[in-house]
Formats: structure tokens, sequence, C-alpha cells
């Protein structure tokens, strides 16, 4: 019976940064779905319909916003570089909001040597010259 090859282990900082991208994405549905409900039912100053229009965008855009993150970690388990890339850029942008901590432990999860190793391709060799490799060496 063929076993299905298998990963060897994510570095454990990598484990944190994924840690801190699931929580970030249900909080993001949480606090989306709560402000469309706010604005649908209990907000003042607005019509009904414009209420449930902004309350159903805000719950939508926080849903597309979590799969979006979930899509990134799904790449940082695979050990995809974009998602690298994509999660620095999360990452770096949580740190001017509210989830300042997610952010710092998540780019010190994504920058580690470790993970990096991990991640980053290496880069490719130049072709070895075929032949001598002195122009003014004769003897081969």
């Amino acid at each position: 019976m063929i076993s299905p090859p298998v990963n060897p282990p994510a570095p454990p900082r990598l484990s944190l940064t994924l840690v801190c991208l699931h929580i970030s994405a249900v909080l993001y549905v949480l606090v989306g779905l709560g402000y469309g409900v706010f604005l649908a039912f209990y907000a003042p100053d607005m019509s009904r319909a414009v209420g449930i229009g902004v309350g159903v965008f805000c719950a939508l855009f926080s849903l597309a916003l979590a799969f979006g993150v979930e899509l990134v970690v799904r790449g940082l388990k695979r050990r995809q570089y974009w998602a690298w890339i994509t999660g620095i850029i999360v990452c770096g942008l949580y740190l001017s909001s509210c989830f300042l901590p997610l952010g710092a432990l998540g780019l010190w999860g994504l920058l580690d040597q470790a993970t990096r190793d991990a991640l980053v391709p290496a880069p490719p060799q130049p072709p070895r010259p075929e032949g001598p490799t002195n122009p003014w060496d004769q003897s081969a």
C-alpha cells in the first residue's frame, strides 16, 4: 500500500503565526456580524432599509476578509512562498490596528529563520560551464 508523502513538521513559530491568523479571522467574523446586526436593527440615525443594507455589506465584507486570511493560512500550511509574502503584508497591516498583538506575534513567526528556511525557495544556482573552466587550459 502506498502511503502519502509526509510533510516535515512546521517550524514552531510558524504554528504561532497560524494561530494568530486564525484568531484574527474569527474576530473578523464576530465583529463584522455583530456590527452588521447592530446597524440592521439598532442604528438610531438610519432608516431601517439603509441600516439593513449597510449591515449586510459589513457582514459580507468581514466574511470576505476572514476567507482571505484563511486562504493565507492554507497556503502557509502547504509551504507556499506567496502565502509567506501575503502573511507578512497582513501581519504588517495588523501592526497599525487593534490587532497589534496578533500582527507582532505573526511577524515574529514569519520572520523566524527556521520559518524562512521552510518557506523561501533557495536561489537558483547558475549553470556550471562544460569543459575546461580556464580558457587557456588545453589539457582537457
